[in-house]
């Protein structure tokens, strides 16, 4: 069906279809009709019964192949109704197991039906539960439970599910248990906040903050008075939240009104800070409580001098590359393999705090 053209595919599914059921019509439709003779025990003969299971079971194909309805359910129900009855009769007409005393014909159909339910939608107790309300009989539960399960197994040994992988990574490494949180008490703040911070002037007009943010492609600005103290800090959400102020007090935004607001005027100025010697577990917990996304690092003696900005996107960075290290430190050697006197040590340079005025 993939080389023929789409427009064509309904057309040559219902000719299919029809041409079959001039000879076959107990396989139009959803079939219970027919399945309901076959529990009544309807004279159905073998040759009969064979033929609609084969030709239902390609019809099925074809619909479906064609983009025209088939269904599943009923038309398991169907075939396994077909293939039942059709070893129930063919079994009386055994002699020697005819002379014993064998079950109806419609009983193996139900069982059938229960068994190819069951492997067609990979549901074993939906497939028992429902035969079993259908005849609300207990002398069918063992062969039911033994027709299902078969199926299922036979099922699963030539078709098996393809396991996905999760789509969802871990950052552990093998064989190396959580210790997220053991991180996060021994990893410093100094050692995961960065330097490279943008700060503003609070007298920076609204707009020139956000293109100043936009274009430090920075989630927050740190706000400075004209005395260098901090004052507070400004987010995209604050940029954000003062335009759709402006745009919701009136259509067409005055002129004074967006030069005239500052950063100082809608910055957040009840700031909680994070000192370099505490953990990272304890400037966390901080920043849960309150739902911030980043803060400021300070010395304890000193709270005015700012060190850096702590975040959470450079708390999950230090992690992890905690964890790597950690893992490296078995495959290092135990030997240097250059010497430290032709190694020049060179001082790391502290990366200066930008500072944009207004």
């Amino acid at each position: 069906m993939a080389k023929v053209p789409l427009l064509l595919r309904p057309v040559m599914g219902g000719v299919c279809v029809g041409i079959v059921a001039l000879s076959f019509p107990q396989t139009l439709g959803i079939g219970y009709e027919t399945i309901e003779a076959m529990l009544r025990d309807v004279q159905f003969s073998v040759p009969l019964l064979l033929s609609l299971l084969v030709v239902k079971l390609a019809m099925v194909a074809i619909s479906l192949g064609s983009g025209l309805v088939g269904g599943l359910f009923a038309p398991a129900m169907f075939l396994g109704a077909s293939l039942g009855a059709a070893y129930g009769k063919s079994l009386s007409l055994l002699p020697l197991i005819a002379a014993t005393d064998i079950a109806a014909p419609p009983a193996y159909a139900m069982v059938g039906m229960a068994a190819v339910l069951a492997a067609s939608v990979r549901a074993p107790l939906t497939a028992i539960l429902l035969l079993f309300e259908l005849t609300r009989d207990y002398r069918i539960i063992l062969p039911l439970m033994a027709a299902v399960g078969l199926s299922v197994w036979l099922i699963e040994r030539l078709k098996p599910i393809t396991r996905q992988n999760p789509t969802i990574q871990t950052t552990e490494l093998k064989g190396e248990p959580n210790r997220d949180a053991e991180l996060l008490h021994q990893l410093s703040v100094i050692a995961a906040m960065h330097q490279n911070f943008l700060s503003l002037s609070g007298s920076l007009a609204v707009i020139d903050g956000g293109l100043a943010l936009t274009g430090h492609q920075s989630h927050s600005a740190l706000v400075f008075d004209d005395q260098d103290q901090l004052i507070g800090i400004v987010t995209l959400q604050d940029i954000n939240r003062a335009i759709a102020q402006w745009e919701q007090n009136s259509s067409a935004i005055p002129s004074d009104q967006t030069n005239g607001q500052t950063l100082a005027d809608i910055c957040t100025r009840e700031l909680l800070y994070a000192y370099e010697d505490e953990s990272v577990a304890e400037a966390q917990t901080r920043m849960a409580a309150r739902g911030l996304h980043q803060l400021p690092v300070v010395e304890r003696a000193d709270p005015h001098h700012i060190l850096g900005l702590l975040d959470k996107e450079q708390i999950a960075l230090a992690c992890q590359i905690a964890v790597t290290q950690r893992a490296l430190q078995s495959y290092l050697p135990t030997t240097p393999i250059v010497e430290i006197a032709d190694v020049e040590i060179v001082e790391p340079v502290p990366l200066p705090v930008m500072k944009q005025s207004a």
